[in-house]
């Protein structure tokens, strides 16, 4: 699949989640132990690597997934993260740097051994141990399950990128939950017979309206619907 004309796209889109990064780690020196800002971080991280990885950088792929990790065992335990403010802010440069340097020239001449390094330590530093590895005398309060429901999508007939607008509305969609089932296969996005319509499941608590408006976002959404199963 030649990705190359999606390029600018990817810095595009890709450039708002290191915003949203940034200023989450803003607000996470702010509020050293509040969850919300690592919670956000976590998911700008986690949208930019999936951008990333249907980008083919896996390098880029590689840095944001090792930050995922650590950043997802600091949403029990916000407050032992600030050490690692300074490191996170270090990787978020290190990731806008990439960017155009993926795009201009490739991702397999980009290296951050030292980066991966300090977040491979961080994830062993920030790991579960006494108190927090001993499970609660009382059971946690049942939490009720997320029901997915069939989301329909359909980018417009005279969008110049159908396919990497049918990508970007995914990743949109996977910042408000789990998206499953989708059909057709984001491998068919590229073909020239893709239509620009494709259906999904996404298990989240996020109300209608604000499902629609994440995945209009991706621009040139001509219509989006669901309903619960």
């Amino acid at each position: 699949m030649d990705l190359s004309r999606y390029a600018a796209l990817f810095l595009t889109e890709s450039r708002e989640q290191r915003g949203a990064c940034g200023q989450a780690l803003l607000e996470w020196e702010r509020q050293p132990a509040a969850v919300e800002p690592v919670v956000s971080l976590y998911r700008a991280m986690h949208t930019f690597k999936g951008m990333a990885a249907a980008m083919g950088y896996s390098n880029l792929t590689e840095l944001a997934h090792r930050s995922e990790s650590v950043l997802d065992l600091l949403r029990s335990d916000p407050g032992a993260g600030e050490p690692l403010i300074d490191l996170f802010f270090r990787v978020v440069d290190a990731l806008e740097q990439g960017a155009s340097q993926a795009v201009e020239g490739g991702d397999a001449a980009l290296s951050f051994t030292a980066l991966l390094a300090e977040l491979d330590e961080a994830s062993v530093d920030t790991a579960p141990t006494g108190s927090w590895a001993i499970p609660a005398p009382a059971p946690a309060p049942a939490i009720e399950p997320v029901e997915g429901r069939e989301v329909r999508v359909e980018i417009r007939p005279d969008a110049m990128m159908r396919g990497a607008r049918a990508l970007i509305a995914l990743r949109k969609a996977e910042g408000l939950g789990t998206v499953s089932g989708v059909v057709p296969p984001p491998a068919a996005f590229e073909r020239d017979e893709f239509d620009g319509k494709f259906r999904f499941t996404l298990a989240t608590r996020a109300p209608d309206e604000a499902i629609s408006e994440a995945i209009r976002a991706a621009g040139d959404v001509q219509a989006v619907a669901g309903s619960t199963p």
